[in-house]
């Protein structure tokens, strides 16, 4: 036996795959499908989609086994990953690799073997999806590529994975600037609660009383905060004071605003108690409140549902609106770089802060890269490389030690200016994010460079008059819709909406207006200046002044095209056959379930007819199994010519056919239905030059409301018809007695 080599990139490939958070997850339905299609189509007893860490390859998916894992210094997976095709083995016992295997030699046995790697985006051999027989074979041509394809959608399955994370981490990340900022990112939908220095609330917003349930006149004046929090952590809170003071804390309003009198805002999760009885987890920022003559007179709580699954997709949506309306609060810096000079042309005063230099004298990107320790330093030299050469931009978290030895983090951001198809600079955005600090002007100063991140924002962003009228896109708007901005800005979402797409849409507007709701989202598809249709997720906020009155509509629009024609071919591979076209078992059987309710419901009566091809095997063994691929097309137009539309023409496997009957009047419509099948196959089949004879052999059952039959009798009835047509001389039907 020989043990698989590690691939070359085995160590970051762990990483990654580990980053994934997918081993030892729970069965998923989406990926258990794939893996039953792989069996089906492949014909093979087992199929299963594997990952390979350190020492074992673990089954996310499987059919036909019990086991979870098995050593990896045994698995036929190590070997397939190392290459990027389909790994097939069709007579492991004929294999030197694999003839003393205890995965052959023992349970389960294995002769035949093939795997396509799974490749992930940034090219790591994660696992494999394989099918297994236990008897010698080998993989047709069809169900190679239907091999293949069904990779690929476990491969998309896995990306969407990696989407999904990214979308937390953005989440974490938007969670973690200041108070301020998170309620603009919620908007409407954020507690915001203010107290005076004694703990009695002040004000209570209506996103308060959305959240909590009470109204503001219950509690301002008269409540703490204290009414509506979990005392339990309210005394853990306690007493983790009691060990950082090193004194006694008692449980009051004190656990709320213990950073607050330190003139600091603090952010903690807290979970929050409505005044229906039911809790809520929030994320709760508690900030001191100062007059004009710097002297404390209250606290301001701002608190986010983190509940909500989609809270990184909803603060997306608002960020053009923030971006134009909170230039006071959150410290973000400013930057730009020529690229033919490779010189900084622009730092802010918010980056110098940052870095704890003195402007304005302007540093090398050398000398600015140097404030990043090294491994964090190859890291974004290769970023800022690969933007350049690809166009694409990017969001990093990183260490920096300033001027004064000082170390924080830092998020930098970053896009690439293109002019006449070439990248010319690169601008982005830059901030401090150890702590929170409130900030009144950084925004404004720089609302320049944040307009140019929205302009190369990789999905689209409008903002949309009430009316419909686009009043200000990004790029990446005008690349779905394929109409440049100008174009766009002459033009309202109605005139490129698809027609059949458009009430559901408008509705929805229409309850954002009159402040039903506060966002949604929809699919809906846009029909592209060439005129193709362009399928996409809507997000729609809406911005409202003080007194509520409606502003504008705030957009963001992602091309799920790709996606869609995924899930269309994923259902086509589940309920059709790959060869004929025609409906599988799987959907026969769908089928026949509903005709038969719908027999008995109804007082009708239906047929089920078995036909096997005869002689069929003489085609293939003669002629070869092209020929008879292309015989069994044929074969199947010929069946659907004969039948009505309401009726269902499926292939049962290899030579045989299933035809379901609906809604006949008598036993002798399905005999006519026969004879005209019979009678089609007088006419020779032509196929790649051949001019063959064929004929068939029909097994009819029937079904009636006043003696209502299950699926299977019916189907085995057919069945042994058919047999009795065969055995009465073929070429001629059968009744079920």
């Amino acid at each position: 036996m020989k043990p698989p080599s590690l691939p070359q990139n085995e160590v970051n490939r762990l990483e990654f795959l580990k980053g994934l958070k997918i081993l030892d997850s729970l069965p998923e339905q989406s990926f258990d499908e794939l893996t039953s299609l792989a069996s089906e189509i492949c014909k093979t007893p087992i199929a299963i989609i594997t990952l390979l860490d350190e020492t074992r390859q673990w089954f996310k998916s499987k059919v036909g086994l019990t086991a979870t894992e098995t050593p990896r210094d045994i698995s036929f997976c190590g070997h397939a990953i190392l290459g990027d095709g389909i790994f097939e083995i069709p007579n492991a016992l004929n294999d030197d690799r694999f003839n003393d295997n205890p995965l052959v030699t023992g349970d389960p046995n294995i002769r035949f073997y093939a795997g396509i790697p799974l490749i992930s985006s940034n090219n790591y051999a994660l696992g494999t999806l394989c099918v297994i027989d236990r008897k010698a074979r080998e993989l047709s041509v069809e169900q190679r590529n239907a091999l293949k394809k069904l990779g690929n959608l476990v491969e998309t399955l896995i990306d969407t994975r990696i989407q999904s994370r990214k979308l937390e981490e953005m989440s974490v990340a938007l969670f973690d600037k200041t108070a301020f900022l998170n309620t603009l990112l919620s908007s409407a939908g954020a507690s915001i609660i203010s107290t005076d220095l004694n703990g009695l609330i002040t004000s209570f917003n209506r996103g308060a009383e959305n959240m909590l349930g009470y109204k503001a006149e219950e509690l301002i004046g008269l409540k703490s905060p204290a009414i509506f929090h979990d005392a339990n952590e309210m005394h853990q809170r306690a007493n983790e004071l009691s060990r950082i003071l090193n004194k006694p804390i008692e449980t009051s309003f004190y656990v709320f605003i213990s950073q607050a009198l330190q003139r600091k805002s603090e952010t903690r999760e807290w979970t929050y108690i409505r005044k229906d009885g039911t809790s809520l987890p929030v994320s709760l920022t508690v900030t001191p409140m100062y007059d004009n003559m710097d002297a404390l007179f209250g606290y301001l709580g701002i608190a986010h549902d983190i509940s909500l699954r989609k809270q990184a997709e909803q603060a997306t949506n608002y960020m053009a609106d923030i971006l134009e309306r909170t230039g006071e609060l959150a410290k973000v810096g400013g930057w730009e770089l020529d690229i033919a000079s490779m010189q900084i042309k622009h730092w802010s005063t918010e980056v110098f802060r940052i870095h704890e230099l003195d402007p304005p004298q302007l540093p090398s990107v050398e000398q600015a890269i140097s404030f990043y320790p090294p491994e964090s330093r190859r890291e974004l030299e290769a970023t800022i490389e690969h933007a350049i050469q690809t166009g694409k931009p990017w969001d990093m978290e990183l260490p920096l030690t300033t001027a004064k030895g000082h170390h924080i983090w830092v998020r930098t951001q970053g896009s690439v200016v293109m002019r006449d198809g070439k990248a010319v600079s690169l601008i982005g955005a830059f901030q401090d994010i150890t702590a929170q600090k409130t900030v009144a002007n950084a925004l404004k100063a720089r609302e320049k460079s944040f307009n140019d991140i929205i302009e190369y924002a990789p999905i689209g962003m409008a903002i949309v008059s009430l009316e419909g009228r686009f009043t200000r896109v990004n790029q990446a708007l005008c690349n779905i819709v394929g109409y440049s901005s100008e174009e766009l800005m002459q033009l309202t979402f109605q005139e490129i909406t698809f027609p059949d797409d458009l009430e559901a849409d408008l509705e929805r507007v229409s309850q954002l207006i009159e402040d039903k709701i506060n966002t949604y989202q929809i699919e809906k598809r846009y029909i592209h200046k060439d005129k193709r249709i362009v399928w996409v997720q809507l997000s729609v906020s809406i911005s409202r002044d003080e007194d509520r009155t409606p502003k504008y509509l705030i957009a963001q629009i992602e091309d799920i095209t790709e996606r869609k024609y995924q899930h269309e071919e994923a259902e086509q591979f589940a309920y059709h056959d790959a060869l004929t076209n025609l409906p599988n078992r799987r959907m026969l059987l769908s089928r026949l379930h509903q005709a038969l309710m719908q027999n008995e419901r109804f007082d009708r009566a239906m047929a089920l007819l078995f036909l096997d091809l005869d002689h069929f095997k003489n085609v293939n063994d003669s002629l070869g199994h092209d020929v008879g691929d292309l015989l069994l097309k044929e074969v199947a137009n010929r069946l659907l010519k004969c039948v009505r539309s309401i009726d269902t023409v499926s292939r049962h496997g290899g030579d045989e056919f299933v035809i379901i009957l609906s809604e006949i009047s008598h036993a002798e419509d399905a005999e006519l239905v026969a004879q005209k099948i019979i009678a089609s196959f007088k006419q020779p089949i032509l196929a790649n030059g051949h001019e063959i004879n064929m004929s068939t052999s029909i097994g009819i059952a029937v079904s009636v409301h006043e003696k209502p039959t299950k699926v299977d009798e019916l189907m085995k009835h057919a069945d042994k018809a058919m047999y009795e047509a065969k055995g009465a001389g073929r070429n001629r039907y059968c009744f079920h007695a």
